[in-house]
């Protein structure tokens, strides 16, 4: 799921946050270990990728995850 949201079709990016919620155990400790590899990559695609796959978080997501 993470490589697909790297793909910039517009018919994945409505609904793949979506799903990424779910299967994702809450953001669970392996799903943001998984994001992170992406986000500490300096790939700026990669990066926006991670980013699109977290938007439907809850809303203090940032801050409780702070320490990645």
């Amino acid at each position: 799921m993470r490589d697909r949201a790297a793909v910039k079709l517009w018919s994945g990016h409505r609904w793949l946050p979506k799903f990424f919620t779910q299967i994702s155990d809450s953001f669970g400790a392996i799903c943001l270990k998984i994001l992170n590899e992406w986000i500490e990559s300096d790939h700026e695609d990669k990066i926006e990728a991670a980013a699109s796959l977290v938007s439907d978080a809850y809303a203090n997501f940032v801050f409780r995850e702070q320490n990645l």
